[in-house]
């Protein structure tokens, strides 16, 4: 079973789960990158908010390569990336 953990992280917390998962899971580990510079905690909830006030999908700078070749496929976000 091909195994990819993607992850999108602001601050390294993120990306420290992720790559703990990729120890124990195995498979590829995969930084999903944006345009955008998100900057700090605030700056980041401040642009986030809008994003999901205004329903705007951010454009993101790398690409899984043969993404139907994965089997299994762990994705980690931060926490205030999503609507609660």
């Amino acid at each position: 079973m091909k195994t990819l953990v993607a992850y999108f992280s602001l601050s390294g917390v993120t990306k420290k789960a992720a790559e703990r998962i990729q120890s124990q899971a195995g498979g590829d580990l995969f930084e999903i990158k944006g345009e955008k510079d998100y900057g700090g905690y605030l700056k980041a909830v401040a642009i986030g908010g809008k994003e999901i006030a205004t329903k705007e999908k951010p454009a993101v700078t790398t690409h899984v390569k043969n993404f139907s070749s994965y089997d299994r496929i762990y994705i980690g976000f931060p926490r205030e990336a999503v609507p609660c």
